[in-house]
């Protein structure tokens, strides 16, 4: 009976450990995913800025922004 309870206990707790893994390792990915398109389109949107002040085409962040402004910016996911 003590040997069926540990073994019972230890495929509890291997099954617990495999499923918070497996679900950890997608809310990772997920994240890391995010992460890298927000910063892709964060070098676009610095890229394509600086185009447009080449082609004189200058808009509205000309001007300069401050760090408060910055701060409310939101780049679309």
């Amino acid at each position: 009976m003590r040997q069926i309870r540990q073994r019972f206990i230890l495929v509890a707790m291997s099954s617990t450990f495999i499923v918070l893994f497996a679900i950890m390792s997608v809310i990772f990915f997920v994240n890391y995913r995010n992460l890298e398109e927000r910063a892709d389109a964060a070098v676009d949107a610095i890229v394509n800025k600086d185009t447009k002040e080449e082609k004189g085409q200058a808009d509205e962040f000309q001007r300069g922004e401050t760090m408060s402004e910055l701060r409310k910016l939101r780049l679309p996911l």
